[in-house]
């Protein structure tokens, strides 16, 4: 299993200022009251993740991700979070202990894409992080909305979702 270490964001939506979550090898929580950007950490491991629908990251465009300063504070110029792996098991084939994604995007919407800051095309993003088995549209990731969408959908199209989980729709 691949192992995250961290997630760091700065000037993505509600995390004006640099932020760094370190994450435990056991169990890992995001809590806090309403209102207090518990989303948009979900929102950001998406983004970096390689997510492309902003509507799917809860904005209008691309460029709503970055943070607009609100009412009397500076917005940002650019969101950049980065995501950092354990690869002291070499699930990676870079010789590394860990693997730093990071995605950017500026105001035109436009993204650039790093590994361990090193420039590469969104592909080879996914390309690495799918030898992790990490899919950014797969459904390892839960967000807000799904449980409700899951409960509320037919039952042959939630047994098709069901099996996309298991991975057994491919012998279909």
């Amino acid at each position: 299993m691949t192992k995250i270490n961290g997630l760091v964001m700065h000037g993505f939506k509600s995390f004006a200022k640099r932020t760094e979550l370190i994450f435990d090898n056991k169990f890992n929580v995001v809590l806090g009251p309403n209102g207090s950007g518990k989303s948009n950490v979900l929102d950001a491991l998406c983004f970096v993740l390689g997510k492309r629908s902003a509507k799917s990251l809860r904005a209008e465009k691309a460029a709503n991700l970055i943070y607009n300063g609100g009412k009397s504070k500076t917005p940002s110029k650019h969101a950049e979070v980065s995501i950092i792996f354990d690869n002291s098991n070499k699930t990676f084939p870079i010789d590394s202990e860990t693997i730093k994604v990071t995605r950017i995007i500026n105001q035109s919407g436009q993204s650039v894409y790093k590994i361990n800051d090193k420039r590469h095309t969104r592909q080879q993003v996914l390309d690495l992080l799918a030898l992790g088995k990490i899919n950014p549209d797969g459904y390892n990731i839960i967000l807000q909305g799904d449980i409700t969408n899951f409960v509320n959908m037919p039952p042959i199209e939630r047994r098709e979702v069901l099996a996309e989980i298991a991975g057994i729709s491919i012998y279909e």
